[in-house]
C-alpha cells in the first residue's frame, strides 16, 4: 500500500475522513476508532482483515505528526493512540474448481450479451450498452470477462488490475516462429522496473488478440472511461467494480464460496499446477514463479502440496475400495483370515492366498465355492 493510495483511496482514504478538517492537535482516539470502522466495512466487502491498510494509515499519520513537531507548528504535539490492529489467521485459499470456473465464464459472457466471443473493433465495443446509473450493464460485463481472462493467463494481483495498460500487451513471434502472448508490466512504485511475463497456455494468443482489437492502442486496459487519481490508479473505482460484478455473477450461477478477486488468481494457479505436472521440477517451478509474479515456495505451499495431498488420498481410497484388506496390518489380516476359515467363509485376502500358493498350501475353502 503506497502513501498516495492510503491518502486518496475511494471512501477509505485518509482525505475522506471527517477528522482531516480538524487541527492536527484536535484529532482524537475516537476519530481513529470511527476510521477503523470504515476500513472494517470495506474489509467485509472484499474479504480482508484490512490490517495492511490500517498499518499504512498509522505509519502515515505518525509521519505527519513528526513533521508537525519538527516544523515547530505544534512542538509539543503528543503521539496519537491508535485502536488495536487485529490480524486474522490466514485461512486456506479459496479457489474455484474447473467446472465452477467454466460456468462462471459462461454466465458472464451471457450477461455481456455474448459480445465477448465476437471479433469486434473498438468503435463497436463502445457501442455496447452502458450506463453510469448501474454497474450491471453489458459493456461492464465484457470488461469483467476480459479481466478474468488476464488473471487466467498472467496471474496478476488485485491491485494490478486498475493500472494495466493496453500497450503493455504484445503478441510476439519467437525463434521457432511460434506466436506468444506477452505482458510487459511496469512496477507500481515509480513505474520504472519492467516485468515481462509470457503466457504458458497456447490459446492465450487468440484471446489477447481479440481483447486488444476492442481497445484503443494506448491507455488503461480496463474501464478506461473511469477517472484515475493522479499517479494512483488503484485509488479508482475499477477494483470495486470488478469485485461487485464478479460477486453478482457468482450469485447468478449459484457459486456459494466466499469469492473475491484474489480467488481468480488462486484458481489460475491451482489449475495450471494441476495441468502441467512438469512444474513439480524445481527449476521449472522457479521459472514459472518468476513468470507469474510470485515465489516457488508460495506455489509449493498453497497449490502443489494440496494437489499432491489430494492425489495421494485418492490413490489410497482406490486401493482400499479394490481390496479392503490392503490397508490393514499383517497381524490384522492374519486374524481376519483365521476368523473367515473358522466361520466357513471364503478367504478373499489376495495377499494371503498368493503366499499360500507360493508355499504350496491354501486355506480350506467352503465346499462348492473353491476354485
Amino acid at each position: 500500500v503506497n502513501e498516495r493510495s492510503t491518502w486518496f483511496a475511494d471512501a477509505t482514504g485518509i482525505c475522506h475522513q471527517p477528522f482531516v478538517n480538524k487541527s492536527i492537535d484536535k484529532i482524537t482516539y475516537k476519530d481513529l476508532l470511527d476510521y477503523w470502522k470504515v476500513l472494517d466495512k470495506k474489509g467485509l466487502e472484499i474479504g480482508s482483515d484490512m490490517s495492511k491498510a490500517k498499518k499504512a494509515v498509522k505509519t502515515l499519520i505518525n509521519k505527519l505528526f513528526v513533521i508537525a513537531r519538527e516544523n515547530q507548528d505544534f512542538p509539543k504535539l503528543d503521539n496519537l493512540q491508535f485502536p488495536v490492529i487485529h490480524t486474522a489467521e490466514k485461512k486456506e485459499a479459496v479457489y474455484l474448481d474447473r467446472s465452477e470456473y467454466d460456468q462462471l465464464l459462461m454466465k458472464i459472457a451471457m450477461l455481456g450479451g455474448d459480445k465477448v466471443h465476437q471479433n469486434i473493433k473498438h468503435e463497436e465495443f463502445i457501442d455496447i450498452p452502458w450506463t453510469e446509473r448501474d454497474r450491471k450493464n453489458e459493456r461492464n460485463f465484457v470488461e469483467l470477462y476480459d479481466a478474468i481472462q488476464v488473471m487466467w493467463y498472467f496471474y496478476l494481483r488485485a491491485e494490478d488490475m486498475p493500472r494495466l495498460r493496453t500497450e503493455w500487451f504484445e503478441i510476439k513471434v519467437d525463434d521457432d516462429g511460434e506466436e506468444v502472448a506477452i505482458l510487459k508490466m511496469e512496477a507500481a512504485k515509480g513505474m520504472r522496473d519492467l516485468k515481462i511475463s509470457e503466457a504458458y497456455r497456447p490459446e492465450a494468443v487468440a484471446v489477447v488478440k481479440k481483447m486488444l482489437k476492442r481497445r484503443k492502442e494506448t491507455g488503461y486496459f480496463l474501464f478506461d472511461w473511469y477517472a484515475r487519481p493522479f499517479n494512483n490508479p488503484s485509488g479508482s473505482q475499477v477494483g470495486d467494480t470488478l469485485n461487485s460484478l464478479l460477486q453478482y455473477a457468482c450469485v447468478e450461477v449459484g457459486i456459494k464460496k466466499p469469492v473475491i478477486w484474489t480467488t481468480l488468481r488462486h484458481t489460475a494457479f491451482m489449475e495450471t499446477c494441476r495441468e502441467f505436472p512438469h512444474l513439480n521440477e524445481v527449476r521449472e517451478l522457479n521459472i514459472f514463479a518468476d513468470n507469474a509474479y510470485t515465489s516457488a515456495d508460495t506455489l509449493r505451499k498453497h497449490y502443489l502440496n494440496k494437489i499432491d495431498r489430494q492425489s495421494s488420498a485418492k490413490r489410497a481410497r482406490r486401493i482400499a475400495t479394490a481390496d479392503p484388506t490392503a490397508t490393514m496390518t499383517m497381524q490384522e489380516r492374519s486374524k481376519k483370515v483365521q476368523a473367515d476359515i473358522k466361520a466357513g467363509r471364503k478367504v478373499k485376502d489376495k495377499k494371503f492366498l498368493e503366499m499360500d500358493i507360493a508355499e504350496g498350501t491354501r486355506p480350506p475353502q467352503p465346499k462348492g465355492k473353491a476354485k
